[in-house]
C-alpha cells in the first residue's frame, strides 16, 4: 500500500522521509519531535517536484497547499523573529490556514484573501494587517520557490485608519500617567516620552549598553535585527542623564524593570498601561502612543521628514508618510478640547 502524500518518521534512521516519484527521499530532518521542520522541508520538496513535473507521495499527489505554505513560513520565522512577532503572524495566518488550508496554494485568488480580511468585527487596521501578513507569506513562498508565481498578486488591502489624534498623548495626559503609575512603570513612561523608541526596544536595553555609550546608543535587541539593520537611539542631554541614572541604580542587567525586578514584556506593558490610564482618569492609550506623539511633535516642530524617520529607526520616509500623516492631529485635538472649555 503506498504511503500517503505527507512526511513520515523512520525510527531506524531517526529521520523524516517522503515519497517522490515512487522513491523514498530523506528530508534532512532528524528527531521525532521536529515534525514542523519536516513538514516545511516537505512543502519545499513538493513545490520543486511540482515545477519539475514530478509526483510527490502517491501518484497524482497534490501540489503545495495553503497549509504547507503557512507552516513552512511560520517554521522559518520561529528562529528569526521575537515571540511577540510570531504571535502577531499567527493571529492571521492560522485562521487563513483554517479556512483554505487544504486548497492548492497556487489556486487561491486575491478576492478570497480580501473576503477573508473583511471579517465582521475586524477594524480597518486589523484587516490591513491580515492582508499584508498573508500576502507576505505567499511572497516569501515564491522567493523560496515553494510557489512558481504569486497567486495573490494584485490583492487590495482595505484603507486603514490613520494613527491620529486618539493615539497622541498630550503633555497633561503624560503628567497624569506618570503620577498615577507604579514607580517602575513611570520610569519606562518617561523613557518613552524622551526618546520615541518602541516599548520593546527600551525593554531590551541593558545597563551595560548605557554605561558603554555616550549620547548615541546602539540598541542590540530591536524589531529589524533579523534583517541585519542597525538601530541607533540619539539621546538628548535629559535622556542621557536619565538613562545613566537608571544604569547606576541597577548596575547590571535590564535597564528598565517591572516591580518584580524583571524585564518588561509586551503583555505586561499593555496591562500596566491600561491600569495606569484607569487610575489617572485618562482615556485608554497604548504605550506605543508615545512613539506617535514623538513623531507628531517632531513634524509639528518642523523637523525634516528624513530626520524624523532616522530618529524613529525607519529605513526611509515611506513608513513615516503612511502612518504619521496626521501632522496636525494633536493641534486639532487640543483645539477641540479648548472649544469644550471656552466654546
Amino acid at each position: 500500500m503506498p504511503r500517503s502524500a505527507k512526511p513520515w518518521f523512520r525510527e531506524s534512521k531517526n529521520g523524516w522521509y517522503a515519497t517522490v516519484g515512487g522513491r523514498k527521499v530523506s528530508l534532512g530532518v532528524a528527531g521525532r519531535r521536529n515534525g514542523a521542520a519536516a513538514r516545511a522541508a516537505f512543502a519545499r520538496l513538493t513545490a520543486e517536484a511540482s515545477q519539475r513535473g514530478a509526483t510527490v507521495g502517491v501518484v497524482g499527489g497534490p501540489p503545495a497547499t495553503v497549509a504547507a505554505v503557512v507552516d513552512a513560513y511560520l517554521t522559518c520565522q520561529e528562529g528569526r523573529v521575537k515571540p511577540e512577532t510570531l504571535r502577531w503572524l499567527r493571529r492571521w495566518l492560522i485562521p487563513f490556514r483554517g479556512k483554505y488550508g487544504g486548497r492548492p496554494a497556487a489556486a487561491v485568488a486575491p478576492h478570497e484573501l480580501e473576503a477573508f480580511a473583511n471579517r465582521p468585527g475586524w477594524k480597518p487596521n486589523t484587516r490591513v494587517h491580515a492582508v499584508r501578513t498573508v500576502h507576505g507569506a505567499f511572497r516569501w513562498a515564491v522567493k523560496k520557490r515553494l510557489l512558481a508565481v504569486d497567486p495573490l498578486a494584485g490583492v487590495e488591502a482595505p484603507a486603514g485608519e490613520s494613527r491620529g489624534a486618539e493615539h497622541v498623548i498630550t503633555p497633561e495626559e503624560h503628567r497624569k500617567l506618570v503620577a498615577a503609575a507604579w514607580p517602575e512603570f513611570a520610569h519606562l513612561l518617561r523613557a518613552l516620552y524622551l526618546t520615541g523608541a518602541r516599548p520593546g526596544e527600551l525593554a531590551g536595553l541593558t545597563c551595560e549598553a548605557v554605561q558603554a555609550a555616550g549620547d548615541v546608543l546602539v540598541i542590540a535587541d530591536h524589531k529589524t535585527k533579523h534583517r541585519g539593520k542597525r538601530r541607533v537611539l540619539y539621546l538628548t542631554d535629559a535622556a542621557a542623564t536619565f538613562f545613566r541614572e537608571q544604569a547606576a541604580r541597577w548596575g547590571t542587567g535590564p535597564l528598565f524593570r517591572n516591580r518584580y525586578g524583571r524585564r518588561w514584556g509586551a503583555t505586561v506593558i499593555g496591562q500596566a498601561m491600561r491600569a495606569t490610564c484607569d487610575r489617572a482618569g485618562v482615556p485608554r492609550k497604548h504605550a506605543y502612543g508615545y512613539r506617535h506623539t514623538f513623531a507628531t511633535d517632531a513634524l509639528e516642530a518642523g523637523v525634516p521628514d528624513a530626520h524624523v524617520a532616522e530618529l524613529l529607526g525607519h529605513e526611509g520616509t515611506r513608513t513615516l508618510h503612511r502612518h504619521y500623516a496626521h501632522l496636525g492631529a494633536k493641534a486639532a485635538a487640543l483645539r477641540a478640547a479648548a472649544g469644550k472649555v471656552r466654546g
